[in-house]
């Protein structure tokens, strides 16, 4: 009766042994795919045509006080008292006010960002779930992976999915 119950407690250590043997696994590099993906540099144009405008404007204002100090500098003791305290008035204005455009900028530029990334790693994760299921695979990994070897990586893989989703 011993050994039996012996060879029933092997067994059971020895099944999940066993049953990890057939098991599929890969992983997946997300900041890689976050990166080198058609989708990725998709978002990134998107971005950029939409704020280069405010950019740019923002730049071209920047440049005005800059033009204005240097003029302030290099006239103001021609201008009277009052028109010099005039011109320094402007600027400091000017400055707050870029200041503020910026920061709104700033803000804006991020909560977009971020709307499109949370976009992006949807998709990704529907491409990497399309993979896994097309390739037989019973896991795949993305984050918390400290090592894994080059077999099990299957970032390539899902890339090229998503450069050509049709297949």
């Amino acid at each position: 009766m011993r050994l039996w119950a012996l060879g029933l407690l092997g067994s059971l250590l020895l099944a999940p042994a066993l049953a990890a043997a057939d098991l599929k696994v890969g992983y997946v590099n997300a900041s890689a795919l976050l990166q080198a993906s058609p989708q990725a540099e998709a978002v990134q144009k998107k971005l950029r045509d939409e704020f280069t405008p405010r950019r740019q404007q923002l730049e071209s204002r920047a440049k005005r006080l800059e033009q204005m100090e240097q003029d302030l500098s290099k006239n103001g003791l021609m201008l009277s008292e009052e028109q010099r305290k005039a011109k320094e008035r402007e600027i400091i204005d000017g400055r707050r006010e870029l200041k503020h455009a910026q920061d709104e900028f700033q803000d804006d530029l991020r909560i977009r960002q971020s709307e499109e990334v949370g976009k992006l790693r949807e998709q990704l994760l529907t491409a990497v779930e399309k993979f896994a299921k097309s390739g037989g695979y019973d896991l795949i990994l993305y984050e918390g992976v400290i090592y894994a070897s080059d077999g099990l990586n299957v970032t390539d893989q899902v890339l090229a999915l998503l450069k050509n989703p049709a297949r």
